[in-house]
């Protein structure tokens, strides 16, 4: 940290620590109970809003306002998929990292 006047500079991250940040962030949007179930439900596939409140058991507010911010950060994707609007997982590698958790706690609960 380097002070001059009243700004304060802060060294600017490395690369890994940059992408050691951006893990922790996915990290945290997943720990989130409702966003950890929407994703979990579209690891096996693209879903309608309707799909996704029956496999989540989520009423339409807290799915719409989970979805958003799972939109927003990238994490969920959205298309068209005839006259439906389906949601699927923004990268494979989430999926990856759900799987990971489960067998994690499977594993620690043993």
């Amino acid at each position: 940290m380097n002070i001059t006047g009243d700004v304060v500079h802060f060294p600017t991250a490395s690369e890994p620590d940059a992408r050691l940040m951006w893990a922790a962030e996915i990290l945290s949007l997943l720990a989130a109970d409702h966003r950890l179930k929407i994703a979990r439900a579209l690891q096996t596939g693209s879903r309608t809003l309707s799909e996704l409140s029956q496999a989540t058991g989520l009423a339409f507010k807290p799915l719409v306002t989970s979805i958003s911010t799972l939109l927003h950060e990238r994490l969920v994707a959205v298309r068209r998929r005839g006259d439906d609007v389906v949601y699927e997982l923004g990268n494979a590698r989430i999926g990856a990292v759900i799987l990971l958790a489960d067998a994690f706690v499977t594993d620690h609960s043993s």
